[in-house]
């Protein structure tokens, strides 16, 4: 069963054999319960979940992984299946990323990126570029930084026209972002040294905020990591935090059901 992206409770049939605490990001898991008991999930920067503690604070299982999400175990045998990068492991070796499966041996999705060359990456079967210590892929059609920016050149920008850019980002206005970036391409023509260079980068991210916004319309993803690293959510006073689905909270079937 699944609040937007999450799991919340794992079935067998009818019967409830797990439920699980879970955080507003995308497997952001806390606790897990099954007829074991409570087992806390403690996760590293990538959101893999490295050891699972019970009650007392004791570690009962630990995981170590390879760059590219290859698993060994030690411990206590349990049947929580979220690994890597909080991912799903299937039990034969593959990991579910929603959209398709990874195999952490071959380093590589076992399917084509769904949307094609629109993930970034003109091979379509790479995982984040390749580039595993800094991204990862909640949902298996496109990267998602894990390190969060030091310092927002936008944060700091004191720019009259570069603010109908940000505003339109913050509130999700398609139509009033393709008008800033239509403005601040004719402005920047106007404009000369450091402003116009400082202007166009601010083009550039707007342009590319845009095209990830039209990419993922009905996905209830943290906007953390989703946009540009200049535009990052926790570096954008007053950024909604998630991108709500529009109906209502619930998992689109093509994303949520195997």
């Amino acid at each position: 069963m699944y609040d937007g992206l999450n799991p919340v409770q794992e079935k067998n049939g009818v019967t409830v054999t797990a439920n699980l605490l879970t955080g507003l990001g995308i497997d952001e898991f806390f606790t897990r319960t099954d007829g074991v008991g409570v087992r806390a999930l403690l996760s590293d920067a990538l959101g893999s979940t490295v050891a699972l503690g019970d009650s007392t604070g004791t570690l009962q299982t630990q995981y170590t992984y390879e760059p590219f999400g290859y698993t060994t175990q030690s411990g206590q045998a349990n049947s929580s299946s979220y690994k890597y990068t909080g991912r799903e492991d299937d039990g034969t070796g593959l990991y579910y990323y929603r959209a398709r499966y990874y195999h952490p041996r071959l380093q590589r999705f076992i399917g084509e990126d769904p949307i094609g060359l629109v993930g970034g990456d003109v091979n379509l079967y790479a995982y984040v570029e390749n580039s595993p210590l800094q991204f990862s892929d909640r949902i298996g059609l496109i990267k998602l930084r894990e390190n969060q920016p030091e310092s927002n050149p936008l944060r700091t920008l004191d720019d009259s026209a570069a603010k109908p850019a940000k505003d339109a980002i913050n509130n999700r206005d398609m139509s009033a972002l393709n008008k800033a970036i239509s403005d601040l391409e004719a402005f920047i023509k106007t404009c000369k040294g450091k402003r116009a260079k400082v202007l166009s980068k601010v083009l550039k991210l707007a342009k590319e905020a845009r095209g990830l916004l039209k990419l993922v319309p009905l996905l209830s993803l943290p906007a953390e990591g989703l946009l540009p690293d200049e535009l990052n959510a926790a570096e954008l006073e007053g950024f909604d935090p998630r991108l709500p689905f529009p109906t209502g909270n619930s998992c689109p079937d093509s994303m949520c059901q195997r």
